[in-house]
């Protein structure tokens, strides 16, 4: 458990770890799922302080990871309120991540931890649907919802290939808040399709969405015309550039664009930095501070 800098959050938890078969050292592990993880700073820790195992498929076998009851039972004694961003150095919904693991963390957020938010992202969308179908076809439902309501389920969107692939599945997945996360961005986004269109008529007017700053705004009216599809709507987003010494760039007009669609669909946009060298060294857009958070947070 960790206090952390990570502006949209309060701690970082890993309560599963990855432990190598072989040495017997804990870490963690992952495996690439797309260009968003060329520079993983979750496996450039734990090449210097855990298991040392690389970030790839084909090391899977040398792994099997660990549920620690004890890094759980901190989460007990976390201030009401808190939020948590569970399993930052890992995805809990990797391939190789048993749904029993999974279930037992499920069951402690329900039974024990109604005092916190728990934020969970993941770049496994299909894997997460999956389980919470699981969760619903099999929990007692007496006893447990099929949404507990503490959860944020969110999934990384770094281009516009990862968003048409993960936010469609996060859409059918049941959760009390979906959010995106756009970091590392490293593309222009359009987001209109995924987010409910309720913006439009409430908070904004035709000059604003037709002025020449919001020009890559044309056509959004398509969506407010009255016969729009009843949809799930996406409820927070983050937009951040990448850090480490190994960044790459990221173009300030592709943030500004998600800004401006999340102020015209009336989403929360919450932007974490800049892309630098160091996290969270720049983090305001064209100098205002956007940390936007869902209404019921």
């Amino acid at each position: 458990m960790n206090k952390t800098k990570i502006s949209w959050t309060d701690y970082t938890s890993n309560p599963i770890r990855a432990r190598d078969k072989r040495t017997r050292k804990i870490g963690w592990w992952c495996s690439h799922a797309s260009t968003g993880c060329l520079n993983c700073y979750s496996e450039t820790l734990n090449k210097r302080y855990g298991n040392q195992v690389p970030y790839h498929a084909q090391e899977a076998e040398h792994i099997e990871f660990v549920f620690s009851e004890q890094e759980l039972a901190k989460w007990k004694k976390l201030p009401a309120g808190s939020k948590v961003f569970a399993f930052d150095m890992l995805d809990l919904f990797h391939e190789k991540m048993s749904f029993e693991l999974i279930w037992n963390v499920w069951m402690f957020i329900a039974n024990e931890c109604s005092h916190l938010t728990i934020q969970i992202l993941t770049k496994r969308a299909a894997r997460m649907s999956e389980f919470l179908q699981h969760w619903n076809a099999t929990r007692h439902k007496k006893f447990y919802p099929e949404v507990l309501p503490n959860v944020w389920l969110g999934v990384s969107v770094e281009n516009q290939k990862a968003a048409h692939e993960r936010i469609p599945l996060l859409l059918q997945t049941p959760a009390a808040i979906r959010f995106l996360s756009c970091e590392p961005l490293l593309g222009d986004l359009n987001l209109f399709q995924w987010f409910s269109p309720c913006g439009y008529y409430c908070d904004h007017s035709d000059e604003y969405l037709n002025s020449p700053q919001h020009s890559h705004l044309e056509g959004w009216e398509v969506w407010f015309g009255g016969h729009h599809p009843d949809r799930s709507r996406i409820d927070w987003c983050i937009c951040g550039g990448e850090s480490g010494p190994h960044y790459r760039e990221m173009n300030l007009d592709w943030a500004r664009s998600i800004r401006d669609q999340c102020v015209a669909a009336n989403v929360p946009f919450f932007f974490k930095q800049q892309s630098a060298y160091r996290s969270e060294t720049n983090p305001t857009l064209d100098g205002v501070e956007w940390h936007q958070f869902p209404s019921n947070a």
